[in-house]
């Protein structure tokens, strides 16, 4: 007897063959899914353990300590809970509010925009220094917006990700340090991706998330920051989520986190974590690098103008063809197994698309992404 259906719902065999329809062989060139390593793939299959158990913990202690060790700074401790790179930032912020109370924003693209629009919920006064779309932040405008603003902050992305710009985070901390300036840092498009150093005492807190560069299932937030265990709380009218010191308090809590977190998704960060560091972190760079050739050379070859200004290893921004058929080339695309990253507002706004090469590719995957975009 078939089971009938109500309209509108389905079944979960129904819903896994809907879901999975024309995906089970897509190779997706989007930052906001990252191709999962092999061993962070086989840990999909260990099965959930409880947050309060000693699998949990060992776990959880395991990964902060090699996040901290991707970072490379002694000054900053690392903390973990469940949530988005979003949430992550609010916590830097909300962190930031007891380091600074007026800092400088600075922005070159969707994502500079909109961690200005999160710091004005943090902050009471809060400026902005905007150079446009894909413009430079440079050691001149920033001290010209520092003199004339005269904040106690800085806030600013490592990576754009709408460009793919690199920032120049290690000349904006010395700035800073210089000037007496604390510093926050959106690193969610950086850690793993770009070789930053983090190590000037004027970084007070950074952000990250396990997805995108750290090539883990989203779902894990990632904060570094100074220790204020003994020495600084939050503001109480603050949300309890978004307590930062109180993420570090729990770590002395059984699982070592505060609140309930997925071990699934721990577990795929740890063993993403494992890969990078299993053959050297220069030998991972160093891989990163050879893609970022690889897709330059090969969208050249198919004559896809390139963004100039996008020097990050794992994503490059690409201007979309003038009269061409550019819908049906996405459906020839995909029908061709690739999936890369274009439908979304602040990419249309600029006629561009993005390559995103976060996790398990090789040099063959880019050559056969543009060999499909050129039969396109």
């Amino acid at each position: 007897m078939t089971k009938k259906t109500e309209p509108g719902y389905s079944t979960p065999t129904t819903m896994r063959d809907t879901f999975f329809a024309g995906t089970k062989t897509r190779l997706s060139f989007s930052p906001s899914a990252p191709r999962l390593f092999p061993r962070a793939q086989e840990s999909l299959a260990w099965g959930p353990v409880t947050h309060r158990s000693p699998a949990f913990e060992a776990l959880c202690g395991q990964t902060l300590s090699r996040l901290g060790q991707l970072l490379g700074s002694t000054h900053l401790l690392p903390a973990v809970t469940a949530g988005s790179g979003t949430l992550a930032n609010d916590l830097m912020l909300s962190f930031m509010t007891t380091e600074c109370r007026c800092p400088l924003v600075l922005s070159n693209g969707e994502f500079g925009r909109r961690l200005h629009l999160q710091c004005k919920r943090h902050f009471v006064k809060c400026h902005l220094l905007d150079v446009g779309w894909g413009g430079a932040l440079t050691r001149d405008n920033v001290r010209a917006a520092i003199e004339k603003h005269a904040p106690d902050g800085l806030l600013f992305t490592a990576v754009e990700t709408s460009t793919g710009m690199v920032n120049p985070l290690e000349e904006l901390a010395a700035l800073a340090e210089e000037l007496h300036l604390v510093v926050g840092i959106d690193s969610v498009s950086a850690l793993g991706n770009v070789h930053h150093e983090y190590s000037r005492q004027s970084i007070s807190c950074v952000s990250s998330t396990s997805g995108k560069a750290l090539a883990a299932l989203a779902g894990v937030a990632i904060v570094f920051m100074r220790d204020k265990r003994h020495t600084g709380s939050m503001n109480e009218s603050q949300p309890v989520s978004l307590d930062a010191i109180d993420l570090l308090q729990g770590q002395q809590s059984p699982g070592k986190v505060r609140n309930t977190l997925s071990s699934t998704l721990l577990a795929t960060l740890h063993e993403s974590l494992e890969h990078m560091f299993s053959n050297g972190l220069e030998s991972h760079f160093t891989h990163n690098q050879l893609l970022k050739k690889a897709v330059l050379r090969h969208a050249q070859e198919a004559g896809f103008e390139i963004f100039s200004g996008g020097d990050s290893p794992c994503v490059t921004t690409l201007k979309i063809p003038s009269g061409c058929d550019w819908q049906g080339m996405m459906s020839q695309l995909e029908d061709a197994g690739f999936e890369i990253y274009h439908n979304t507002p602040y990419l249309a706004d600029e006629n561009v698309f993005q390559v995103a090469t976060f996790g398990d590719f090789t040099v063959d995957d880019v050559k056969a992404l543009f060999s499909a975009l050129a039969c396109g």
